[in-house]
């Protein structure tokens, strides 16, 4: 690891939506976020594994092919509104 903070935030692991009218889209709600993924992705980052993190598109509701690759770094900041949500993610954090 090389000293870095790493910031991971949990807009990037909204679930696909597409084609589901922008009137029944509520991001604002826990379950939109994929946080089965955040998890492992959080994990494997503590353990020092590259993890390829999803890149979210607001105006279609669809991930992008490609993600963005995060290394690991000396500190992991995940930051969203439901960063405490999750038992499985708060049991990582410190």
């Amino acid at each position: 690891m090389d000293g870095d903070a790493r910031v991971v935030g949990l807009d990037a692991y909204y679930r696909e939506q597409q084609g589901v009218p922008d009137e029944e889209i509520n991001v604002d709600v826990p379950e939109a976020i994929e946080h089965e993924l955040l998890v492992d992705h959080i994990g494997r980052l503590i353990a020092g594994e590259s993890v390829e993190r999803p890149v979210y598109d607001f105006v279609t509701h669809s991930r992008a092919v490609r993600g963005v690759r995060v290394a690991p770094g000396d500190t992991i900041i995940v930051e969203g509104l439901f960063t405490f949500y999750w038992p499985e993610l708060r049991a990582l954090l410190d």
